[in-house]
């Protein structure tokens, strides 16, 4: 999806507060992070704040990406190097990717564009013991609640809790009874579509997502109440 950033007269900087999040009547046209708004160019989110990359693309020629200690490392002829911080930054903004900033602030570049934001760690520490009977009388009456099973451990679940015309998803970890993250943009749009709109029962993880990671995802079969 193509975004336009959009300067809204409410636009709410989710940096400093989260209160913006509870309001029904602002979508992602309304929030920004550090500044940033979603359609804008990457070169707009504070450099000096990036600490991390995620979903790297190995440099050309390159293979493989491995990630030790928050480096990462590519193999080139046979030869192990390490992918430095400013050159992975650089290769996200033209091959996209993610790049994860101090404090909990995650920012999803695609086609030179910012298309999703999403709060994690400290940045959720304000909301992050939000019990679960709590979390719609706070963000208003979900869309769809999805539930994730992982193959490998069926007691460890997540509920995901989706708001379609706001583009937010905030996901529940039903293990640690904690939110642990907030996503506003484009994957609601593109790995949620099949969940909310087809009858079958499950959906597989999107092929980009590492090996050891891969879930299966068992729809709720159920409108939020």
């Amino acid at each position: 999806m193509k975004y336009t950033a959009i300067k809204s007269t409410m636009a709410q900087d989710l940096t400093h507060s989260l209160e913006a999040l509870f309001d029904a009547s602002l979508t992602w046209q309304d929030f920004v992070l550090w500044g940033v708004r979603l359609g804008d160019a990457p070169d707009a989110i504070p450099l000096d704040k990036i600490k991390h990359t995620s979903m790297d693309t190995p440099p050309v020629g390159a293979s493989g990406i491995t990630y030790k200690n928050d480096k990462a490392y590519y193999k080139l002829a046979g030869v192990e190097h390490e992918f430095l911080l400013a050159e992975r930054i650089k290769n996200i903004y033209e091959r996209n990717g993610w790049v994860l900033l101090t404090g909990g602030a995650r920012f999803r570049i695609l086609n030179r564009q910012v298309v999703e934001f999403r709060l994690a760690e400290e940045l959720l520490h304000p909301i992050q013991n939000t019990p679960f009977l709590r979390i719609e009388k706070r963000f208003g009456r979900a869309d769809k609640k999805l539930v994730w099973v992982e193959p490998v451990d069926a007691l460890y679940t997540t509920t995901t809790f989706i708001y379609v015309a706001r583009q937010l998803r905030v996901t529940y970890d039903d293990n640690c009874e904690a939110i642990n993250g907030i996503n506003i943009g484009a994957s609601l749009i593109e790995e949620y579509q099949a969940a909310l709109q087809e009858g079958t029962t499950h959906i597989t993880a999107p092929t980009d997502y590492p090996p050891q990671k891969k879930l299966t995802w068992w729809r709720a079969l159920f409108n939020a109440r």
